[in-house]
């Protein structure tokens, strides 16, 4: 008996889970935290590890997973004596070559509140990153 009242009590809890993440009001953190609890009911690793990741942010960039690897346009200003250009699309051929930086491609290990944070102040859903070069 006390399996099936659990049982009805998770399933009950994942659909609470799906509402919210279809339901564009709610903050996705507010949800992390419910999948959090729900793995620590079912005693599940490698949940807690993902919910803990994406909460947090992720360690290194080569931990992000797939669906946060998103294509880049580099963009930049240049001033050649009088002229000015400004936010034009860069060549990128041979930066990875001489620099080791991949800029076809962004990593966002940041967590979810902070890509939140981010989107919500952006009309474009530009997301500016600073190369290093």
């Amino acid at each position: 008996m006390d399996k099936k009242i659990n049982s009805n009590y998770l399933i009950s809890r994942i659909n609470v889970i799906i509402d919210e993440l279809t339901d564009s009001k709610v903050n996705l953190g507010s949800v992390l935290l419910k999948v959090q609890v729900l793995a620590h009911l079912l005693n599940n690793t490698k949940l807690k590890e993902w919910v803990y990741d994406e909460s947090n942010g992720y360690k290194s960039s080569t931990d992000v997973p797939a669906y946060r690897i998103i294509p880049s346009i580099v963009k930049g200003n240049i001033i050649h004596g009088n002229a000015k250009y400004t936010d034009i699309q860069l060549s990128i051929h041979g930066i990875k070559d001489n620099y080791n930086v991949d800029l076809n491609e962004i990593r966002l290990g940041n967590s979810i509140g902070a890509l939140e944070n981010m989107l919500s102040k952006e009309d474009d859903f530009s997301i500016q990153v600073p190369t290093g070069l």
